[in-house]
């Protein structure tokens, strides 16, 4: 499991590694501003690269982008006007309406793989401040290094607990509905698909919830068994002392007296 997840984190590195390369290539040039520039794009893209779920948010969002292309491609078909989907829910709902659904269901995949890594990285930030507070080996001064059981528990405190999170799973499996209803309504007659966008954004939206499935079995199981630590450095304002060292700044030095 590790291994698999190892190799997907190396792939979505290759853009960082590339710029790395371009700027190593620019030594020998005058063209400092290009390896400035692409040396951060490849540290950028090592600490994004670097918290969990990162490969699931790079992933959902480019599944769901091909979705959302499909979707308006076949909104464009102008054989749509002609199709009656199949009696029932579909003739009631319709075919445009069925694909102003699919849009929906598309984006909400897109914009809830961001969210879900961010609260995750929330919650093992206030982990780390606490092993800041404590010090130790775990603590280097800047970073903690948060074991797996504290992991699994930032991740299952997200996953049991978040709001968003609990919306999301309901909303999947009515998006995984929707998609499946509609691959058999459009797909009862050939006008309802003339060129195939109309099929394959249904395909796109049916495969993106056992995606789902799938990674966060293995995201769990990679958890369990093959995580060693994870490097989080604590939010400015989560550092011990951070609020203090603030509020002295905001207010000033006190006065003599009243020290």
């Amino acid at each position: 499991m590790i291994h698999v997840f190892s190799g997907c984190k190396q792939c979505t590195a290759l853009p960082g590694k590339l710029c790395t390369e371009c700027g190593k290539a620019c030594d020998g040039i005058d063209c400092s501003a290009c390896e400035t520039c692409c040396t951060e794009a490849h540290a950028s893209l090592k600490g994004f690269l670097a918290k969990p779920l990162s490969t699931y948010a790079v992933l959902a969002v480019l599944f769901s982008g091909v979705e959302i292309a499909l979707v308006c491609v076949a909104l464009y078909e102008p054989s749509l006007e002609k199709c009656s989907l199949p009696e029932g829910l579909g003739q009631k709902v319709g075919v445009y309406y069925w694909l102003y659904g699919q849009f929906g269901f598309a984006w909400l995949n897109l914009t809830f793989a961001p969210y879900i890594r961010h609260r995750l990285w929330c919650n093992l930030q206030e982990a780390s401040e606490k092993i800041a507070a404590e010090g130790g080996a775990a603590w280097d001064g800047t970073t903690a290094n948060v074991p797996p059981k504290l992991v699994r528990e930032a991740f299952s405190n997200v996953f049991w607990h978040d709001i968003g999170v609990c919306l999301y799973v309901f909303a999947s499996v009515a998006s995984f509905y929707w998609s499946y209803s509609g691959l058999t309504w459009v797909e009862s007659a050939a006008v309802c698909d003339p060129s195939g966008y109309p099929s394959m954004a249904a395909m796109a939206g049916s495969a993106f919830f056992f995606f789902l499935l799938a990674y966060f079995a293995c995201f769990w199981m990679y958890l369990q068994c093959c995580m060693e630590v994870a490097q989080v450095a604590p939010a400015q304002y989560l550092l011990p002392g951070a609020a203090a060292a603030a509020a002295m700044a905001a207010h000033g030095p006190a006065p003599s007296g009243q020290r």
